[in-house]
């Protein structure tokens, strides 16, 4: 099974805020890749890159309209084995951030927005049905 992965995405000034709540679930560095791991939370494993090179994989165009967004950015990658262990990392990250969640799959949405469509459809999966169908 592949992982599958989000970016979390804010304005460069934000990026320390945005790092202290991932080290907030006590991350430790993979040793041979140095991706930051937290322990196993609520049963999932999850892999987090907070170097924010994930920027480096991004579509000219598609950067043009994240800066267009939110100005220069930080990312960080969240990946994870299932939507569940994604669902629940993000609930635990995303409030109060004031950026984009890109869900790898063809949309990037305001992190307020994401949350709000978890909160009204439990069971949504951005992977096979785009944030256009469920309203």
């Amino acid at each position: 099974m592949s992982w599958q992965s989000v970016i979390i995405l804010v304005p460069e000034g934000q990026r320390a805020s945005l790092e202290a709540r991932f080290h907030g679930l006590d991350l430790n560095p993979d040793p041979v890749t140095g991706a930051e791991r937290p322990p196993h939370q609520d049963g999932y494993a999850h892999c987090f890159d907070l170097s924010g090179h994930v920027l480096t994989d991004y579509a000219p165009e598609k950067l043009a309209e994240v800066r267009d967004r939110i100005g220069a950015p930080y990312a960080a990658l969240v990946e994870y084995p299932s939507v569940d262990a994604a669902r629940t990392v993000l609930r635990r990250v995303l409030p109060g951030v004031h950026g984009l969640v890109d869900t790898d799959h063809h949309e990037i949405l305001r992190a307020d927005d994401f949350l709000t469509l978890l909160d009204r459809f439990p069971d949504w999966d951005w992977h096979h049905r785009p944030s256009t169908e469920l309203l």
